[in-house]
């Protein structure tokens, strides 16, 4: 999976026809075999379909948790462009912002399935940084220990089935992740970055890494601040899942969908506190994000996620604490 000419017999071999596509590198840890090796006994469609399926399901029992008017949220969540290209292009994203969002979903009721979910969801783990400053900041100790076991023994059980030369492997396909968030050797406009959006500004490689890692604090800091702080847990999970996105510096357009997540944890919160007019349109501009960066080819997801968490943080100010709901 971590030999480019390997891999890229193996593509050939199922896209008849295909010796003029693009290389698509295999660049997920080998906790991600786990997920897809079983699928590779299935016939390509078939493997397809159980995989989009899986993450489909996930992800509408999620949203259906998330508000009262559910079936209108399902319907903006499975139009929005985000889950189109996570679908079109076959990301295992799906599963892991599934997991993700289900591990949020059940953090009050069961926290320690719900850290068991988070490290599941390991095998995509620039989607999960933030996660353990979440938990940590809220004091929800049980999930953050079984997540820690999660991913410890998915990482373990990935090193047992594969060996470790596996592990030498990914870490030598590595410099072409370094390659797409520094070179835009995918396009920048279908990344979902800061990073990349300080490339297409035209800073060097150190400033728009240093730009980056400014993202990366902030994002950190507005999750550790809500979470410690603010008493709605809609509010939470918005805050963090939106400061995900925002701090990692390898996500593409297809993992904006942890901010469509995001939309509807915020629609709860509408349904106590009426929205303001503009809050309106920068959820739209958010939900809209991926389509019009490709349409105008400029890194839009990042700044609709930035003026989300900005929304988002504006309004948890204005709630009350979890010191004065304690009260």
């Amino acid at each position: 999976m971590y030999v480019e000419g390997a891999l890229r017999d193996a593509e050939l071999a199922v896209v008849a026809g295909g010796a003029d596509l693009p290389f698509y590198a295999w660049l997920y840890p080998p906790q991600a075999l786990l997920v897809v090796y079983p699928l590779a006994a299935m016939p390509y469609l078939a493997a397809f379909a159980v995989a989009m399926s899986a993450g489909i399901a996930v992800v509408g029992v999620v949203v259906a948790s998330a508000t009262s008017g559910w079936r209108a949220q399902l319907g903006l969540t499975f139009a929005a462009p985000a889950m189109f290209l996570c679908v079109t292009h076959g990301q295992l994203s799906l599963l892991a912002i599934g997991l993700l969002g289900a591990s949020l979903a059940l953090l009050r009721s069961s926290p320690w399935l719900s850290g068991i979910l988070v490290g599941l969801a390991s095998f995509k783990p620039q989607l999960g940084l933030l996660f353990p400053v979440a938990l940590l900041a809220g004091r929800h100790g049980r999930a953050f220990l079984s997540a820690t076991a999660a991913a410890v023994l998915l990482a373990w059980a990935s090193w047992l089935a594969f060996g470790p030369d596996v592990f030498r492997q990914w870490l030598g396909a590595l410099p072409g992740a370094r390659a797409i968030v520094e070179d835009g050797a995918v396009e920048f406009s279908k990344q979902a970055s800061v990073l990349a959006a300080g490339r297409v500004l035209g800073l060097p490689v150190p400033y728009a890494t240093a730009l980056q890692g400014v993202a990366l604090v902030c994002a950190a800091g507005a999750v550790g601040w809500a979470w410690r702080n603010v008493a709605d847990p809609a509010l939470q999970n918005a805050v963090l899942v939106t400061a995900a996105v925002l701090g990692s510096p390898f996500v593409l357009v297809y993992d904006h969908l942890l901010v469509v997540l995001a939309l509807g944890w915020l629609v709860a919160t509408w349904r106590r506190t009426a929205p303001l007019p503009w809050e309106v349109a920068v959820a739209a501009f958010a939900w809209a994000a991926p389509l019009l960066a490709m349409a105008v080819r400029l890194p839009l997801a990042a700044a609709s996620s930035a003026c989300l968490l900005a929304l988002l943080l504006r309004r948890a100010v204005s709630l009350p604490s979890i010191r004065d709901a304690r009260t």
